[in-house]
């Protein structure tokens, strides 16, 4: 958490200087605005996405960027009577570098959103929408990126799909991860760690592998892929709550599950969810440990040797001696 504060606040310090970073980021991260249709057609939805192409090892980050990073935001100036949607977020990707853990994308990348076109929106006219962007593009250091777009369309009464557009924006959609009636997911919470147990219905049967919780809004801390415990058709695996939101534990969590292979065959990696947290163990028929049975296990009997002064003063003596018979303290002791 001390790692992600600073990190933050150095992002903040490059966004001070933005205009000097600007070259550097179109080196990094092009961005532009392309569209699903042809027109913007009075009363209906289109399809606008946000095109970022990063250079190769450069990635940007999701919403909840992880141990560190910034969103990409987006904020719209349009006709009136336009309304722009929120940004639909792909699946992100786990990052490592050095020992941080981030979310978020690399490649080609498109971040839709959806634009509604008035009903008395006159067609024969043209429509200009204006986005300012702005993101943190990272490979081993970090730059912020800020661009104004500009999507000029016509008005018509009927528009066709783009040529080059409409089948790449219709696989970003499908990247998209939406809740699915073949799982459902409960979590059972003891101090900050929590036990999430995932089940199968209508038949689906759950491929395993290693899974993980993305949370929407950084309620868990962010980890790996880990491998999920199997019992009785059901997966079950641990995270553990953030520091800050464990004073105010959330009744409930919302995001992605991601499994590596799948949740079932041929099913999708990322699920959106909604998971009702409850406080005590899991249930036992289930096969799911307790949380209480390793972390609070372990606490108890670290309490209890360290319970009282004595406690306290023997752990001190015990390394004391245990410092004084490493070879790196041997040449000291004369």
């Amino acid at each position: 958490m001390k790692l992600r504060i600073a990190f933050l606040l150095l992002s903040a310090l490059c966004l001070v200087g933005r205009l000097t970073a600007f070259s550097f980021a179109e080196k990094h991260v092009a961005a532009s605005l392309v569209a699903e249709r042809t027109a913007f057609v009075p009363g209906q939805t289109t399809t606008v996405a946000l095109r970022f192409v990063h250079d190769e090892h450069w990635h940007t980050y999701w919403k909840n960027p992880g141990e560190a990073g910034l969103p990409t935001t987006i904020a719209w100036t349009l006709p009136p009577g336009f309304a722009a949607g929120p940004i639909q977020w792909p699946a992100p990707e786990i990052t490592d570098t050095g020992g941080v853990l981030t979310y978020g994308y690399g490649g080609d990348l498109l971040l839709l959103v959806d634009i509604a076109v008035p009903a008395d929106a006159q067609p024969g006219a043209s429509a200009t929408l204006r986005a300012a962007v702005d993101w943190l593009m990272c490979k081993e250091s970090c730059i912020p990126g800020t661009a104004k777009l500009e999507l000029v369309l016509p008005v018509a009464a009927e528009a066709r799909a783009d040529a080059q557009w409409a089948a790449k924006i219709g696989a970003a959609r499908a990247a998209v991860p939406t809740a699915s009636d073949r799982l459902s997911a409960h979590a059972y919470r003891h101090g900050r760690d929590l036990t999430i147990r995932v089940e199968p219905r209508d038949g689906a049967e759950l491929a395993g592998g290693p899974v993980a919780f993305f949370a929407d809004d950084g309620a868990v801390e962010t980890q790996a892929l880990q491998p999920a415990q199997a019992a009785g058709g059901a997966l079950s695996f641990a995270v553990r709550l953030a520091e800050p939101v464990s004073a105010h534990p959330p009744a409930e969590l919302s995001g992605l599950l991601v499994a590596n292979v799948g949740w079932w065959t041929g099913g999708p990696k990322a699920v959106a969810v909604r998971i009702p947290v409850t406080d005590g163990a899991a249930p036992a028929e289930g096969g799911v440990s307790s949380p209480t049975s390793g972390a609070a296990s372990g606490a108890g009997a670290k309490n209890a040797a360290t319970s009282g002064l004595p406690g306290v003063l023997g752990l001190a003596f015990l390394g004391g001696m245990i410092l004084n018979l490493m070879p790196c303290v041997f040449p000291v002791l004369g």
